[in-house]
């Protein structure tokens, strides 16, 4: 018995070595090895939910969290990584509670306060985030992290001025996040001061060239200033990397670079595949029985005053009554 314990703590330390190599898959075959000599030694289930993890496979990483913890539940780091992987599969309440065990187990961490204020955002609960970023900034105020995020909400409320300092307080701490220099140059670009937008989104192309959709937002910028120094060349650019696939403009920046509709429709491709892709959380639909009328569902933001409503009206009254339901859905 004595040498199996033996055998399964050697395992232990060698998939942790292998984690920090970043070599996850040897991490993880080592972790299957010990836990075959010991399936309840919780170090080893830990590590196998972190290879797991960053291996992509995160619906087996939270099954491995959730035995880790059946063994040990005052685990503060199997709760909060149990939470990111949560938050990869976008299950956000059980995220949520993960990290909210983790911080109650262990009232210091500033990383579970941080992803927890991710999660109100996510809800669009952005006093709540506040207060959550807040509180991880007063248990470390060197962690730059919360800073960052804290702008991205103070933007998202239009509060463009505290959103820049907080931005500023992030990179006093840390001047080489291009996070930080992409999303403020976006609140200088919803400011209008696109000059001091394309020095941010420039220092985070400088850091980062191939962030996704950074370059469309920079030409973007110098469009707006009318500054066409080399236009045709980035136009080109633009161009390779849409048909190279690569994440690099919001849909509407490509619209008005480009008129080929290939090109604009591979670009809205690109980009709602990234910003919302398939979420399994939902279960299958239901079948329903067939109706003698068609049901007709139009989504629009732009269901008030404003052309598309003005526009549609006459679509809407062309449809035969007797044979759809049209829903507006706003």
């Amino acid at each position: 018995m004595a040498d199996l314990v033996n055998q399964a703590e050697a395992f232990l330390q060698r998939s942790t070595t292998a984690l920090l190599r970043k070599d996850f898959g040897e991490a993880l075959l080592l972790c299957d090895e010990g836990l075959a000599t010991n399936p309840n030694l919780a170090g080893l289930l830990y590590n196998r939910g972190l290879a797991l993890q960053e291996l992509g496979r995160c619906h087996d990483a939270v099954l491995s969290y959730d035995k880790a913890l059946a063994v040990n539940p005052d685990n503060p780091a199997a709760c909060y990584n149990r939470g990111n992987a949560l938050m990869s599969l976008r299950r956000y309440e059980e995220a949520l509670a993960s990290y909210e065990h983790a911080a109650a187990i262990k009232p210091d961490h500033a990383k579970a306060y941080n992803n927890i204020g991710n999660v109100f955002r996510e809800f669009r609960r952005y006093d709540e985030a506040l207060l959550s970023y807040d509180k991880a900034i007063i248990i470390n105020p060197d962690y730059v992290d919360p800073y960052c995020n804290r702008g991205v909400v103070l933007q998202e409320l239009e509060r463009y001025g505290e959103a820049l300092l907080s931005y500023d307080a992030a990179l006093a701490l840390n001047p080489d996040y291009t996070e930080v220099h992409y999303n403020r140059g976006l609140a200088l670009h919803d400011l209008k001061r696109y000059e001091e937008a394309v020095v941010s989104y420039e220092r985070a192309l400088a850091l980062e060239p191939d962030r996704d959709f950074l370059f469309g937002m920079w030409l973007g910028a110098n469009m707006k200033m009318c500054d066409w120094r080399g236009s045709d060349a980035h136009c080109q650019s633009l161009i390779s990397k849409i048909l190279g696939g690569e994440k690099v403009s919001h849909p509407f920046g490509v619209l008005a670079r480009v008129d080929s509709l290939s090109i604009q429709h591979q670009a809205a491709k690109i980009y709602t595949q990234a910003k919302f892709p398939a979420n399994p959380a939902l279960p299958a639909l239901a079948k329903h029985t067939r109706r003698d009328t068609i049901r007709i569902g139009y989504y629009s933001a732009d269901f008030h005053d404003h052309p598309v409503s003005f526009l549609m009206a006459g679509l809407f009254e062309e449809h035969d009554r007797s044979r759809f339901e049209l829903f507006a859905f706003s």
